[in-house]
């Protein structure tokens, strides 16, 4: 989970400006591991704000808009893991043959 945190933090920091920064979660009965990633989001997000204050970081702008962020656990949305992956991983083993990883070009008839 503290690999997730930090993921998300990084995300925030790659922004342009920042400063305000909502986080909605959902808050399961089977499991809190979204509520447990939005925590640990908000403490990272503060102990960062507060070294840019101090620091005066120009992308820590109180002019800049709203960030949300939308945490959601499988609980919530069973069905994307099962959607199709469209990554160009995925899609170069759709279109070329593939076999142990290597790429094979067969002749077109």
């Amino acid at each position: 989970m503290a690999f997730t945190v930090s993921e998300l933090t990084t995300v925030l920091t790659a922004l342009s400006s920042f400063y305000i920064v909502e986080i909605f979660y959902n808050k399961s009965a089977l499991n809190n591991y979204a509520e447990k990633v939005a925590l640990g989001l908000k403490d990272n997000l503060e102990n960062l704000f507060k070294q840019y204050e101090k620091s005066n970081v120009p992308n820590y702008d109180s002019g800049a808009p709203q960030t949300t962020f939308l945490i959601l656990d499988r609980t919530f949305d069973p069905v994307t893991p099962l959607l199709r992956d469209y990554h160009y991983g995925p899609m170069v083993y759709d279109f070329k043959n593939l076999e142990s990883h290597k790429c094979t070009v067969t002749k077109n008839k």
